[in-house]
């Protein structure tokens, strides 16, 4: 611990403090525990929309993790990267943007469908 007299190292551990405690909260948040206060409705809104793993939407879909990234890669599944490093990408899909990516691949297949005719002998 830092001694009294000492005032730079006092402030740095304060500062240090408070910067975790804020790093607490926001993957608290983030996780849907609880809203911060001084947060915009906007992040409000998104936070309580709750965040899916790529492993939890494979187990939804009934699809391997890696289809799910590749999925994420193409573009064709929204997706949020918290983070991109040199080795590994961190991705989370809103459950909500999840359901309207299911809920437009069934019009689009419903579509298919419908413009394509079958005849039985």
């Amino acid at each position: 611990m830092a001694e009294a007299n000492n005032i730079p190292t006092l402030l740095g551990e304060a500062l240090l403090g408070a910067i975790r405690q804020a790093v607490r909260e926001e993957i608290s948040a983030l996780n849907g525990h609880q809203d911060i206060p001084g947060r915009s409705s906007k992040a409000k809104i998104q936070v309580k929309d709750g965040l899916l793993t790529p492993e939890e939407v494979a187990g939804k879909l009934g699809i391997s993790r890696s289809s799910v990234c590749r999925l994420i890669m193409e573009r064709q599944l929204p997706a949020i990267c918290l983070r991109s490093g040199k080795r590994k990408r961190i991705f989370r899909i809103r459950k909500n943007a999840l359901e309207d990516w299911i809920k437009k691949r069934e019009s689009q297949r419903d579509t298919r469908a419908r413009n394509v005719s079958i005849t039985v002998d």
